[in-house]
């Protein structure tokens, strides 16, 4: 008897692939096959389990948002759902769940079309443009956020508040409890920047840290997360001030910096957010912005609102603001700790597991007419 199969349809950035990682980890526990429909980029991401099945479905698209550009997207996409209809006729899944970007276009339709159980996740508080066109036709929608925007009236009743599932290292620095600086102490201050670094962030740190009191900033250790083409100025501007630093467009134990970071300033993406939560890091916030429907600051105002980070729209955040900022939260650890305290990591630690449950409602009853077994 063969195990039932769970197709993941996945956009091929990290904020895509890692919920679809998290999932794919308790699926597999829970005795599903899986399978994830990306595009080119999700196959770099080598945190999937080397029992899942990694199909390429649709190559990168034009992020232009203009009426020409969504139309010249039409026959790529038409196009990869034949395709897909093909892989899913061959994997014959129980479910088919959507995570949002482009390349789960393809799989959500035909699988629609095929009348194949199907669940889409939002992992922003903004329903986001595929998923908002998927919402009135698949079984499930599982949110991140209880207050998630754009979510039509009739698909209200299909909701359920899963949490955004984090990957299993991440998950692991929920149980080790936030220590905050010790008031002359060494300082850990973690700049991220997206999956491709954030220019502004090359510009704007080097700037505040030369506007603070010497005293406060000879005790930073900076890890920042910086472009290929901006790192040799950007190590250079830091050099100048003295600061211990670790610049590099990429870290591979991003896990553990994050682990020992008292203070992240990053972009408000829904993966940034979910892991500051679930590791209760203090936070300075920057969305991104121009991103649709202006989710990142939306994802933003969630830590905020409980007091877990401040928010600074980038157009207003001047060098002489972050190091006012910076230098309170130096001479203030008190303060580090109530942000972490107020952060509820158990929001999201158990999503991976609320949102397999989910499939598990949809998959289950097939059990009766499909020769599978759990």
């Amino acid at each position: 008897m063969k195990k039932p199969c769970v197709v993941l349809a996945s956009g091929g950035t990290g904020g895509h692939i890692f919920p679809a990682t998290a999932l794919a980890h308790e699926l597999l526990k829970r005795g599903y096959d899986v399978a994830l429909l990306t595009d080119h980029r999700g196959q770099r991401y080598s945190d999937l389990p080397d029992c899942v099945t990694i199909i390429p479905i649709l190559n990168k698209l034009s992020g232009k948002t203009s009426i020409t550009a969504k139309l010249a997207k039409v026959f790529p996409i038409l196009k990869a759902a034949r395709r897909a209809r093909q892989t899913l006729k061959k994997l014959n899944p129980v479910c088919v769940i959507g995570l949002g970007g482009y390349p789960s276009t393809p799989p959500l339709l035909a699988a629609i079309l095929m009348k194949i159980p199907t669940i889409i996740h939002e992992q922003n508080s903004v329903l986001g443009q595929v998923n908002r066109l998927f919402a009135p036709y698949v079984k499930s929608i599982a949110l991140s956020f209880e207050h998630t925007d754009r979510i039509g009236k009739k698909s209200k009743a299909k909701c359920v508040v899963t949490g955004n599932p984090v990957r299993p290292e991440i998950k692991k620095l929920s149980n080790t409890r936030y220590s905050p600086p010790k008031k002359e102490g060494p300082f850990n201050l973690l700049v991220l920047g997206g999956s491709q670094g954030a220019r502004v962030f090359s510009q704007l740190i080097p700037k505040s840290l030369s506007l603070m009191d010497a005293s406060l900033r000879s005790r930073i250790h900076l890890v920042q997360q910086c472009r290929e083409e901006l790192l040799e100025t950007t190590c250079t501007d830091i050099e100048k001030l003295g600061i211990s630093h670790e610049i590099s467009p990429f870290f591979r134990d991003m896990t553990q910096k994050l682990g020992k970071a008292h203070l992240v300033i990053c972009r408000a993406g829904a993966s940034s957010v979910t892991e500051l939560i679930v590791t209760s890091r203090p936070s300075i916030l920057v969305p991104l912005p121009h991103a649709t429907d202006d989710h990142q600051t939306k994802n933003a105002r969630h830590i905020e609102t409980v007091g877990g980070g401040y928010v600074f729209p980038e157009k207003s955040l001047s060098p002489k603001a972050l190091a006012e900022k910076l230098s309170f939260l130096l001479s203030n650890p008190a303060t580090l700790n109530e942000m972490s305290s107020s952060l509820d990591s158990q929001q999201h630690t158990k999503a991976a597991e609320r949102l397999a449950k989910v499939v598990d409602s949809l998959a289950k009853p097939l059990d009766k007419k499909r020769n599978i077994t759990y």
